[in-house]
Formats: structure tokens, C-alpha cells, sequence
């Protein structure tokens, strides 16, 4: 099969609507890669009879939100891939604060004895340490969980922030969402 790539450049405080408008529209979710004060946000749209009026809505939902700059879609046409393990590639075990180690489970990794490690594998949604929120939740938890503590983590999504919170010295965690 072949996919029409659209990938956006966008301010980091702007990557959550964009990305929230790509994924209605594209096949599978949205890859988000933040580097600093800018992400990218890339969907795949199928290349089928729907394509014209499925980018026509997309262009259309994106001209109603409000972002610090011009959107550009930049897109490019690509062909079916092993897209089960191509994506692996791009996740890589990422530090976060100064001890923390977010690690997908099939990258190896050998920590030193003040590291603590975190083994969760990316999924369409947040929870792998990559979108900047994630990112200040884990830092927030490293600086200011003390071990004992009773942690809340209400919209848990994937378990990342009550996982780092048990391994941080948590007593008590409870990890609570509406999507199952």
C-alpha cells in the first residue's frame, strides 16, 4: 500500500492540538519527535479514493486552530513497510532529570547503581518520555518524591508517571483512567 506522510514543524507549546487534529485524520496515530522548543508532528494518510476529500477536512480542521506560528505541511509519498519493526528504531533509552531511564524493552541497558530504570514500550499515545509533559511530570516526581509518600496519578494513560513514582520510593500509588 502506499501513504501520503504529512509532517508538520511546530512550537512545543502547539504540538498537542496539532497533534490531537492529525490524528483524527491519519492511519494509526501520530509521531511526535520534540527537540527543544520545536516538535514534529508526522501522520499517514492512506493513498486510496478517500485521500482527496480525507486531506481536504484535515486542511480545513487545521485553518481553525490558533498556533504562536504558520503551519507548513510538508508531505512526502512513501511505500508499505515492516512498519512493526522500523519504528523500533527510533526509540532508544532516553534519560529524563538525573537518574531516571525511560527504556523500551527491546534496547538493552546497563544502569549505574543511582539510576533507576523505567521499561515501557511506546504506544500511540503519551507515556514514553518523549512529549515535553511527560517529560516535567517525571522530573517533578525525581525532585520532590520523598520515599514514603502516597502518589495520584489521575489520567494515568500508559503508567509511566505511577511506575517511576513506586520505583522512586512511593508507598502507596494509585493510578486511576477512563480508558481502559
Amino acid at each position: 500500500m502506499r501513504w501520503l506522510e504529512l509532517t508538520a514543524a511546530v512550537d512545543s507549546s502547539d504540538v498537542d492540538v496539532v497533534a490531537e487534529v492529525l490524528g483524527r485524520f491519519g492511519y494509526g496515530g501520530v509521531a511526535i519527535d520534540e527537540q527543544g522548543n520545536q516538535a514534529t508532528v508526522k501522520v499517514f494518510l492512506p493513498i486510496d479514493n478517500f485521500l482527496a476529500k480525507r486531506r481536504s477536512e484535515l486542511e480545513e480542521s487545521l485553518t481553525h486552530l490558533v498556533l504562536k506560528n504558520p503551519l507548513m505541511l510538508h508531505e512526502r509519498e512513501s511505500v508499505e513497510q515492516d512498519w512493526e519493526t522500523l519504528w523500533k528504531k527510533h526509540y532508544k533509552p532516553l534519560p529524563i532529570g538525573e537518574r531516571l531511564i525511560i527504556k523500551p524493552s527491546w534496547e538493552d541497558y546497563t544502569a549505574t547503581p543511582e539510576q533507576v530504570v523505567i521499561e515501557i514500550d511506546p504506544g500511540m499515545a503519551f507515556g514514553t518520555g518523549q512529549h515535553a509533559t511527560t517529560r516535567g511530570c517525571l522530573v517533578a516526581l525525581e525532585r520532590h518524591l520523598r520515599r514514603g509518600m502516597a502518589v495520584l496519578d489521575l489520567g494515568t494513560g500508559s503508567g509511566i508517571l505511577a511506575i517511576a513514582a513506586v520505583k522512586l520510593g512511593a508507598s502507596q500509588v494509585l493510578a486511576l483512567d477512563i480508558n481502559p
